[in-house]
This record gives structure tokens, sequence and C-alpha cells, in this order.
């Protein structure tokens, strides 16, 4: 899927709310990039709507890498052909945190880009469409918790976009997470065990029809390992 497909398709799943918001409206199919997309209200106003992921470099940069696992899958898979067994280690394992500034970075980093589409003066309103496969509501504490802090923080430092709406790159479901015109002053309690996040994993190749202990799979470390980030030592002069 290419890039422009990816973000048509999180514009499809947040149209729901989009009406909600502005009621029935037509997508601008011209414009594809800065702004990522437009919708026409039949009032004539003009929505830009920026489109990005609130996940983190890191973590996508992991999970989508797959020269790194593919001598794995491959031996995973050989293995399988030859004798049967398979790896009782997960090929990729991460713990996610979801912290109450979770989404905030990301959303941040769009900052100038408002000062940019605003400054053309072609649209009247303009919106973020964020996506996530980690901040969803499926998620205990989703809506109690995660949410309210992205809409305090947003709020606190007088994020400039009209709307933030983020939509669940599993379900497609969509939320709208902040509004300008309805900011969140207050901050919701902190709670670390609120925090915990998910673990995700990727592989290993499992043989069919015979039986295998997930959890003990899933407890060991993974055949690839994050890659920490080494940070160079200034030279004492």
């Amino acid at each position: 899927m290419s890039k422009i497909e990816k973000e048509r398709a999180i514009l499809s799943a947040s149209t729901g709310l989009l009406e909600k918001l502005y009621g029935k409206f037509s997508i601008d199919e011209n414009q594809i990039d800065r702004p990522d997309a437009a919708i026409i209200l039949i009032n004539g106003k003009k929505i830009g709507i920026e489109i990005t992921t609130v996940d983190k470099p890191e973590t996508l940069q992991y999970f989508n890498d797959k020269y790194a696992e593919k001598p794995h899958v491959d031996k995973q898979l050989s293995d399988l052909l030859e004798d049967g067994s398979y790896s009782k280690r997960p090929t990729k394992s991460k713990s996610i945190m979801l912290e109450n500034y979770y989404a905030l970075a990301n959303l941040r980093k769009k900052e100038s880009k408002y000062k940019e589409y605003s400054s053309s003066a072609n649209y009247d309103e303009l919106i973020i469409v964020a996506f996530s496969s980690y901040m969803k509501p499926q998620n205990p504490y989703y809506e109690s918790y995660h949410i309210p802090w992205t809409n305090h923080l947003l709020s606190k430092v007088k994020f400039p976009f009209d709307k933030v709406i983020l939509v669940c790159a599993e379900t497609m479901s969509a939320d709208l997470v902040y509004d300008k015109k309805h900011k969140k002053r207050i901050a919701p309690k902190k709670d670390t065990n609120k925090e915990l996040g998910v673990t995700k994993t990727h592989g290993p190749i499992l043989p069919f029809g015979k039986s295998v202990n997930i959890n003990e799979i899933m407890d060991n470390p993974p055949l690839v390992q994050q890659k920490v980030k080494q940070h160079s030592k200034k030279k004492k002069k």
C-alpha cells in the first residue's frame, strides 16, 4: 500500500466522525499533499487535513524492518518443512509504554505545518487525523485516561490545529481527542499503572495442528532485539 493509499484509508475511517462534526461534505480528490487531504462542506468551507501517526519512530522501525527478521523466518520455514520443529522464541517482541504524553511528540512536530498551511488562506479550518496501532479503544484506559491527557497536554501548549481525530489502525474506529474551541485546562490525575501499555510480538511460525504453549514462547526473549541508539561521548579537552 502506497503512502497516499494509506492516508486515504485513514481518511475514509474518519468520515463518519467528520460528518458528525461538520455535516455532509465531499473530498477534494486533487488535494494529496501539503496538507495530505481536504474536504469541502456543503456551505463551501474547506477543511485542510494533515494525516500522521502518533506511534514512536523507533517502534515502527523495529517492526517494519523485514531485513533483520528474514534469516530467522527462513530458518523457521526450513525447520518446519524438514522435521516439524519450531522456534521457542518470538521473532520480535516489544513492550510499548503508553505514557500520558504518548501522542504529544509526533503531533507537535506538525505545528510548523499549521503556519505553512494557514498562510495560504485556502482553508477555513486545519485539522489532524492521526492514527495509532497501540493507543486504541481496546486499551482499558483509552477513554478515561489517554484521551483526556492528550486533550489536556495539547490544550496546555496551545496546539494550533483546530481539531485532532485519532483513528485506530486496527479497527479503523475514530475519536475526537482535541478541539481547540473546547480545551481541557485541568490536568487529569496521573497514574503510572494506567501507562503500562501493551506488548506486541511477531512470530514465530508455528506448526499446524500441533499443541504449543503460546504463553511460554511469548515470555522468552525475541530472536531480533531492538537496536539501542548509541550516544557519542564528547571528548574532554
